[in-house]
């Protein structure tokens, strides 16, 4: 079913949701206006009665509409942003990698060499180590 006809079912059974409570107080009670105060009351009660738990219910799905599309849109951002992370810190591993490659030592000796001989391959000498790799390049260029 496509979403104009869905929309054009939902459109009309509200319609008639709404106009149904006039038309059935209209057949039973009569129609026109009234000089009695009582008629008018009697009427605003009638309508009343029947108008609020069906605007409670609409209330209802319209804030359930709502914290479905917020919930999605929650989804959508958070998995946007673990994207936007994981892209980040594939490239810092990239970049770490060839800092590790690369023979910045004075010797020539690459520093994933130099630190496993040293046997000090905790996370912070390699992030130095990039760091170092970073400043030299920068430095000698």
């Amino acid at each position: 079913m496509s979403d104009k006809l869905k929309r054009n079912i939902i459109f009309s059974c509200l319609v008639l949701i709404f106009i149904s409570p006039i038309c059935i107080y209209g057949f039973q009670f009569g129609w026109g206006i009234w000089k009695e105060h009582e008629m008018w009351a009697e009427m605003g009660t009638f309508l009343g009665g029947i108008y609020a738990p069906i605007l409670g219910l609409l209330t209802l799905f319209v804030i359930y509409n709502q914290l479905k599309l917020q919930y999605e849109s929650t989804q959508l951002q958070y998995e946007t942003a673990l994207f936007a992370r994981q892209e980040i810190t594939i490239d810092a591993v990239k970049r770490l990698a060839d800092a590790l490659e690369a023979p910045c030592l004075s010797d020539g000796c690459r520093i994933i060499d130099f630190l496993i001989e040293q046997k000090q391959t905790t996370l912070w000498n390699l992030v130095i180590v990039n760091q170092y790799c970073y400043l030299t390049d920068i430095i000698g260029s």
